[in-house]
């Protein structure tokens, strides 16, 4: 029976190939919530292994599956060179690896979604059935492929989590997150790609519209019209967008879909009104980030409503195209649309900020800048 491939521990793979000595072995990862009688921290070394473990079961069994469909034909463990694994980033909920495998001559890239904690294993397991069953439900390719859920015990230090778990994801290559920051050239809010480490770079306006057109088009496809239906919640902040930006095109990618299910009731809901509610949701929160992607939570001045108006009538043309729609339904929206006053929009705004969790932070941003929001969608929209 062939050994398995040599497996190694990196850095992140945007400051090169750091062996894990390197990165110092007692490093550790933050968790959620620091305090309350849990450890504030998980240990690096444990979180490698754990992943290595999951790589390792069963032979390889599950890894040579995800290869196997990436590459058309089922792969022999002896064609694995070596398996890299990157700790590539820590959020809330998730700590992503990329994992790259050698295959023969050929590098395939994946991501390794990882959960260290109990609110983060629940979404986290969620989220792999949500993708799994966005995929067989609609004819588009926005969102990562996913292979496989498992989980691992823990060899985290007596106290810590029990488990980890974790899924393994499509790797997007050449896409990267993109925040909100300010231009220290003439002080205004701009996008910013973070291409690699220390090579960030301001987007021009023409660039951050088609982002912007892209999401709403993205999340416009997902909606299903007879169930209200749709990807929430999502936030620009967290990185769940991704973009590359070509000489001749700029592609985007939602890498996270958390739930699936109606944002706003009841179910009874005429469906020009419920749409109503999609629209509005999507133009407030695509105004919500993160300064820098990890500063203070802002709302983005300008530039968001119009693209994401231009997006959202884009995928819903391309709806009636499949036919997901009745012929004809984006003119009855139109005409329902011009039929709104702006006392019915505040109507609007208020039911929806009502229907939101009030802990959210994002609210008073909200509340604060939603009469300013609804002027601007008004002039587009009726």
């Amino acid at each position: 029976m062939p050994d398995f491939p040599p497996v190694r521990f990196l850095g992140s793979s945007f400051l090169g190939e750091i062996p894990l000595a390197d990165l110092d072995p007692q490093a550790t990862i933050p968790l959620e919530r620091p305090g309350g009688g849990k450890p504030s921290f998980f240990r690096l070394p444990a979180y490698f292994q754990g992943i290595e473990q999951i790589l390792r079961k069963n032979r390889g069994a599950s890894l040579l599956g995800a290869l196997g469909n990436r590459i058309g034909r089922p792969p022999e463990l002896t064609e694995i060179r070596e398996i890299r694994i990157y700790s590539e980033k820590h959020g809330r909920d998730y700590h992503p690896a990329k994992i790259e495998v050698q295959l023969g001559d050929r590098v395939l890239t994946f991501a390794m979604n990882v959960a260290l904690t109990e609110r983060g294993c629940q979404v986290l397991v969620n989220e792999f059935q949500v993708l799994n069953e966005l995929k067989g439900k609609f004819p588009v390719a926005c969102l990562p492929t996913v292979y496989f859920l498992d989980e691992t015990p823990s060899s985290q230090p007596t106290g810590g989590p029990t488990a980890m778990v974790m899924y393994l994801a499509e790797w997007l290559e050449g896409f990267y997150e993109f925040h909100l920051a300010v231009d220290p050239a003439d002080g205004r809010q701009k996008l910013v790609l973070w291409d690699t480490a220390g090579h960030n770079c301001f987007l021009t306006p023409d660039t951050a519209d088609r982002i912007y057109g892209e999401i709403s088009s993205i999340l416009t496809r997902y909606y299903d019209f007879s169930s209200f239906y749709q990807i929430h919640p999502w936030h620009l902040a967290a990185g769940d967008f991704i973009a590359r930006i070509d000489p001749d095109r700029v592609a985007v990618r939602l890498v996270a879909a958390r739930q699936y299910g109606p944002l706003i009731g009841p179910p009874d809901l005429p469906p020009e009104e419920a749409l109503f509610f999609f629209l509005l949701n999507l133009t407030l929160h695509l105004r919500l980030d993160r300064l820098d992607g990890v500063g203070e939570l802002v709302w983005a001045e300008a530039g968001v409503v119009e693209p994401a108006v231009h997006g959202f009538w884009r995928a819903l043309a391309e709806k009636e195209q499949r036919h997901e729609v009745p012929q004809g339904f984006h003119f009855g929206f139109r005409a329902y649309l011009r039929s709104l006053t702006g006392q019915d929009l505040a109507a609007g705004l208020e039911a929806l900020i009502d229907s939101g969790d009030p802990r959210t932070p994002e609210r008073s941003l909200i509340k604060a800048n939603g009469d300013r929001h609804l002027e601007e969608l008004a002039a587009l929209i009726l």
